[in-house]
């Protein structure tokens, strides 16, 4: 994943709060609020090599969890992961639903020459799915997914690195002004102003999400999801790899019954 370094840490706000570059709130952080929030996940990654990456998912199904490809395929670490553990609504130790070993991992292969440089035409296919044993989402509540869409302005929830508390990473939102790239299935971040993505480790895979309703493809009626993250300046749209992600979401039902 490619990290912008000039990045402003401030420039992140907590759950609850519409207030941007304002640190203080980050330090009097008091937990996220209900769903959505339920629904984003603490992801750890473990590589053959035996390294770990930090990073971000969401439930989009009742065992469901939406993520970068990057999350599940490196080749600088060996190819495929080794275990994901995914942790739905953690903040700073609190993990309210418990952890999830992920029981089937489902992705397009990205950056396959292992240079670190996910390009334009990689990143659009920079999805995957963590299927789960258990049907947390219903508990936490789900996104939807949303194609076609041209937002002016998204939000990102992650765990971004450098806001964690004393147990732990912590949850963290950013708004974002994004633009649909006119030759591939992305969107790019603003780079400056006051709504450019400050994008750090511990985003990868972190959901672009819109308030209200749209062409839901998972029957939920609430937030949705357009985009994940997946270099420090741009998102998968998810209107690209739509049918192989709800392939991979009713293809993985078995895992609950298992």
């Amino acid at each position: 994943m490619l990290i912008d370094p000039t990045i402003e840490m401030a420039d992140r706000y907590v759950p609850g709060s519409d207030i941007k570059g304002a640190l203080s709130i980050a330090l009097t952080y008091r937990g996220p609020a209900d769903y959505p929030y339920t629904a984003i996940c603490y992801v750890e990654t473990t590589w053959k090599d035996g390294s770990h990456t930090r990073g971000t998912g969401a439930m989009v199904g009742p065992n469901d969890v939406l993520t970068a490809g990057q999350m599940l395929w490196d080749a600088e670490h060996g190819g495929s992961a080794v275990s994901v553990t995914v942790i739905p609504g953690y903040n700073n130790g609190a993990a309210p639903f418990g952890t999830y070993q992920g029981a089937l991992f489902s992705y397009y292969p990205i950056d396959q020459d292992g240079d670190g440089l996910v390009t334009h035409q990689e990143a659009q296919w920079d999805v995957g799915i963590i299927g789960l044993s258990s049907a947390v989402g219903n508990r936490t509540g789900t996104f939807g997914l949303e194609t076609n869409s041209d937002p002016v302005t998204v939000t990102l929830t992650g765990y971004p690195a450098g806001f964690d508390g004393d147990h732990g990473p912590r949850m963290m939102n950013d708004s974002i002004a994004v633009s649909v790239d006119d030759n591939f299935w992305t969107f790019d971040y603003a780079t400056a102003g006051p709504g450019r993505g400050d994008i750090l480790p511990g985003d990868l895979g972190a959901p672009l999400w819109l308030e209200g309703h749209g062409s839901i493809h998972n029957g939920n009626n609430g937030p949705y999801i357009v985009g994940v993250d997946s270099r420090f300046d741009m998102a998968a749209d998810v209107t690209y790899s739509i049918n192989q992600l709800m392939a991979w979401i009713n293809g993985n039902d078995y895992l609950m019954h298992a």
